[in-house]
């Protein structure tokens, strides 16, 4: 599986990079100019089939493990809906896991400025620079930090868990991130910028699959900490360790909830910068709400004359 994952991501960098036009101008800069990128995206909508289709069979697995085994994705042993199968559900988990965050890397490759130009107004170095001085970045930074160590003390104290695979899971969050921080500042491919349909909609298809993605483990990991929460205050004495599991669950589930919000704004609000939080002065706010009652009373002034 990894050498066929190496292989595609080869393939598409091959079909995406612009040819170069030193030999065979005329050969190059015609027709394998057009059809290079094409390829390329052809390649990347194909992956973005196979991610859905994972991402439905890991649906399954951990919507089971979750809602009637009273399980996680990390320790699920009973498991029977496709259990016969060549791959169960941690072979699902793997693929899908591998899928997304193969994404993530292509994704972050396209927006480079050097790659997409009429996408990208300026470089990574001057969006890191930015992103610095933000207080969205960090609140995520800080976020993610608490979910990778609670992610690692699942790994530590959880007998069934499988390192590899719960590396993987730490990776995709982290990949994720990076998409957000770049996308944010990515403009949205149109047809009135030369971008076939082919493109467009394979954009539109990615972003809606990190939509699904984030909210199906957005929602199993609230139904998890609704499970855990029952427990708790079903306890006659409350471990600590148990309201701390509790609360870090809590923020997987928050870090889920950002991303889902994330792209699900992307989708329709484009070249919008979606992680500023824009607050203005109270002073000016309530100045413009009293210059529109004023412009108001004196529009009803005039027709009443």
């Amino acid at each position: 599986m990894l050498r066929f994952a190496n292989l595609f991501f080869l393939l598409f960098l091959i079909c995406t990079l612009q040819p170069s036009s030193t030999a065979h101008p005329r050969t190059l800069n015609g027709k394998l100019q057009e059809v290079f990128p094409l390829i390329g995206t052809t390649l990347f909508f194909v992956l973005q089939i196979f991610r859905l289709a994972t991402l439905s069979m890991f649906g399954i697995f951990i919507v089971d493990c979750t809602l009637w085994l009273d399980k996680t994705s990390v320790d699920c042993k009973n498991f029977t809906v496709y259990k016969d199968q060549s791959c169960d559900g941690y072979c699902w988990k793997t693929l899908w896991l591998c899928s997304s965050i193969a994404t993530s890397t292509i994704c972050i490759f396209l927006m480079c400025q050097r790659i997409n130009p009429n996408l990208r107004p300026v470089d990574g170095t001057v969006v890191a620079g930015f992103l610095l001085r933000k207080p969205f970045f960090w609140s995520i930074g800080l976020l993610l930090s608490l979910v990778i160590i609670y992610d690692l003390l699942i790994i530590r104290n959880n007998e069934d868990a499988k390192i590899a695979v719960e590396v993987l899971v730490i990776l995709s969050k982290c990949f994720t991130a990076v998409v957000i921080f770049q996308l944010n500042y990515t403009m949205y491919p149109s047809r009135n910028q030369g971008f076939n349909i082919l493109t467009v909609m394979t954009y539109y298809v990615c972003l809606s699959l990190y939509v699904l993605d984030n909210f199906l483990k957005f929602a199993t990991v609230s139904a998890q900490v609704a499970f855990k929460f029952y427990t708790v205050n079903n306890k006659s004495s409350v471990n600590a360790l148990r309201i701390i599991d509790l609360t870090l669950m809590v923020t997987n589930g928050l870090l889920y909830h950002r991303f889902v919000q994330f792209f699900w704004d992307k989708i329709f609000l484009g070249e919008k910068d979606i992680l500023m939080v824009y607050r203005e002065n109270f002073v000016d706010n309530l100045n413009k709400f009293v210059n529109c009652q004023n412009h108001e009373e004196t529009i009803d002034a005039q027709r009443m004359t």
